[in-house]
């Protein structure tokens, strides 16, 4: 026999369920995050040393790159930074 009390307990436990599944299944937002990339020390071209920097930094809609060429007295165009790439997947579309 279901009392109206039973009753309650059981409508309740389907729907938080069903509210989890949701929250589960719903694309959590973006979130804002730094990432830094750098030459490994010692990093040599065949042009001489070479030292860069590129933080990519994320927030919702939008990534703002900054490219740093920290290479002091470059003697060689090999030891420019000339091309820097990344590719962005995902994102629920």
């Amino acid at each position: 026999m279901v009392t109206p009390r039973s009753f309650k307990v059981r409508k309740c436990g389907v729907f938080c369920a069903g509210a989890l599944v949701a929250l589960a299944l719903y694309p959590a937002p973006a979130r804002a995050g730094m990432f830094a990339f750098m030459t490994p020390t010692g990093a040599m071209t065949g042009g001489g040393p070479v030292n860069a920097e590129a933080d990519l930094t994320t927030s919702a809609g939008s990534i703002l790159v900054t490219l740093r060429n920290l290479q002091a007295n470059p003697k060689d165009v090999a030891q420019l930074l000339s091309d820097f790439s990344f590719t962005v997947g995902g994102g629920g579309r």
